[in-house]
């Protein structure tokens, strides 16, 4: 089942801010634009394991984060990667208000 999950935290600085940290910490990170912001994209979701969490590049969880005027956004879509790209992420985004 394909979906899109969109999570959203006021903050006063990245400590006290829950979707700022990090995502695909040995993975490359793409920096895209959401309207005059700027924003991360990447596939993958941290797995647990004996040996603590891992990144791994999963195709079915796309994670888009941005922040604008004190608030940090966290787009999610989980489902067949084909369905929808990173530009209909981006597009989704920008249309956010």
């Amino acid at each position: 089942m394909n979906g899109l999950v969109l999570r959203e935290e006021r903050f006063q600085t990245s400590d006290d801010c829950s979707l700022c940290g990090l995502v695909g910490a040995s993975e490359k990170i793409e920096p895209v634009m959401i309207g005059n912001n700027s924003g991360e994209y990447i596939i993958g979701v941290w797995k647990l394991t004996d040996n603590g969490p891992v990144w791994e590049p999963d195709p079915y969880l796309q994670t888009l984060r941005w922040q604008a005027e004190g608030m940090a956004f966290e787009l999610l879509y989980i489902g067949i990667p084909d369905e929808v790209s990173k530009a209909d992420m981006i597009a989704i985004a920008a249309s956010i208000k």
